[in-house]
């Protein structure tokens, strides 16, 4: 009965309830273009990185004394839903997935215990092992390729260092800016 006085009230007064839906409208419009947009949600993949570094080695030296270990040591963690290696001249680098859900940083300590007890059997020339989570928060957004044929790789180098990269950190926005294949100086002493 209650909802036939309902409809009876708007069908006799439908200004009111013209009213109500243009402002039910208004509202979710205006809330609509409130809401956050982001190019990646807030996810993370429970996976970790280790990279080692020995300079000069080669792959295959690295591959057997140092990515093999460091891979067989992490075969005993839990929830672990893969482990992938890639060897280049000089580093050795595993990701270690893990199954959703997990405590990443739980899982980040375990993997830290478990290369500084390998450590003993890696070779003694070997930087320190870096161990970090992937963050999708971290991932770069623009990512540019820059060439120069009028500069030397050094010269270009030192121009993106000191003018291009302070002039992007000096933009509203930036958090970071990072450069991949750079030349470094050396100074050589004989």
């Amino acid at each position: 009965m209650s909802q036939l006085r309902v409809s009876t009230w708007s069908i006799r007064n439908p200004i009111p309830v013209a009213v109500i839906f243009i402002a039910l409208t208004i509202a979710g419009l205006f809330s609509y273009g409130m809401l956050p947009i982001k190019q990646y949600p807030d996810v993370n993949f429970p996976a970790v990185a280790i990279s080692v570094v020995q300079s000069g080695a080669a792959p295959a030296e690295m591959e057997n004394q140092i990515t093999r270990p460091i891979e067989n040591a992490l075969a005993g963690l839990s929830n672990v839903r893969g482990i992938r290696s890639s060897v280049v001249q000089g580093v050795s680098t595993t990701m270690v997935f893990f199954e959703l859900g997990q405590d990443l940083q739980k899982k980040t300590d375990e993997v830290r215990s478990k290369v500084d007890q390998t450590r003993a059997i890696l070779p003694r020339e070997i930087e320190s092992p870096i161990i970090q989570r992937i963050e999708m928060d971290s991932a770069p957004i623009l990512s540019y390729a820059v060439s120069a044929p009028g500069m030397s790789q050094a010269e270009l180098s030192w121009f993106i260092d000191e003018t291009i990269t302070r002039q992007l950190q000096s933009e509203k926005g930036v958090a970071q800016v990072g450069r991949g294949g750079r030349v470094s100086r050396e100074v050589n002493i004989v």
